[in-house]
């Protein structure tokens, strides 16, 4: 049981959702109770949040949590590889939201993601604890796998952080434009959902077309794919261009030879040849 005298004035006590976690597993509710202490036993899904964010959190930051987090069930680091992938989610719009707050030197930030699958259901709600520096103490979400710490969506939100170090690092925006700029319309991943695919932003411009014009003559480029031939290598772009006259393949000069040599070189060693 919690004291309440460890419980902020900003805070409530342990919400719904943590009041609901399996009760057949109590590891699970005390690791939770465990994160709060930091924060004074606020949970973030009672906290009143604002707009205060991080902005020291570097991807370097979210790399090293994902991948040297060390389970509080096993003692074991979690590297968690796939999350890595996850700054995909923030590019494509899945951060609908985030909310955070300071306690002392801890910020508090939750969001809002959306699922990966099922994009009209209501978005899931991870949070995580940012030491002031940028240092990630711990993180939750309330998918199937946000007692892990380390799931998809709190590594969304991460890496959203994460961008917002670099635009304060490169001038883009100030500090005193955080607020501001979170709340901001987001893109949304549903913007996509109608588009062609061509035309899908993917979070970073895409090159269809070469800088320079290859100028090569035809004869220049058949004389490559005798070179490719001669060196013993076999390519798909033979076929399309043999005619027999200009330029053989290598299928049709085995096709060119008599039976009997053609069988010939199967059945001898390597040594005969």
């Amino acid at each position: 049981m919690i004291a309440s005298a460890n419980l902020c004035s900003v805070g409530t006590r342990l919400s719904e959702y943590a009041r609901k976690l399996p009760q057949e597993n109590p590891n699970v509710r005390k690791r939770y109770i465990q994160k709060l202490k930091i924060i004074k036993y606020n949970d973030p899904y009672t906290l009143q949040l604002q707009t205060e964010m991080p902005t020291t959190v570097t991807t370097g930051h979210v790399v090293d949590y994902l991948l040297n987090f060390k389970s509080p069930y096993t003692g074991d680091p979690v590297k968690n590889l796939r999350s890595l992938d996850a700054y995909r989610k923030f590019e494509a719009g899945f951060v609908q939201s985030m909310k955070g707050r300071l306690i002392e030197n801890f910020y508090v930030v939750v969001g809002k993601v959306a699922h990966s699958m099922r994009l009209n259901e209501k978005p899931l709600n991870p949070w995580v604890i940012v030491q002031r520096e940028g240092t990630i103490i711990s993180a939750h979400c309330d998918c199937a796998a946000g007692i892990s710490e380390t799931c998809s969506h709190v590594s969304a939100i991460l890496y959203a952080l994460a961008n917002l170090h670099q635009l304060t690092t490169d001038g883009k925006i100030t500090v005193t434009d955080v607020p501001a700029y979170w709340q901001q319309p987001r893109k949304r991943v549903k913007d996509d959902l109608y588009k062609m695919v061509k035309d899908v932003d993917y979070g970073k411009k895409i090159k269809r077309y070469y800088d320079t014009n290859i100028n090569k003559s035809r004869t220049e480029f058949l004389n490559l794919l005798e070179t490719i031939k001669q060196d013993g290598n076999n390519a798909a772009v033979f076929g399309s261009h043999c005619d027999n006259v200009n330029f053989t393949c290598i299928q049709c000069c085995e096709n060119d030879y008599p039976d009997e040599i053609f069988f010939e070189q199967i059945n001898s060693s390597p040594e005969q040849l």
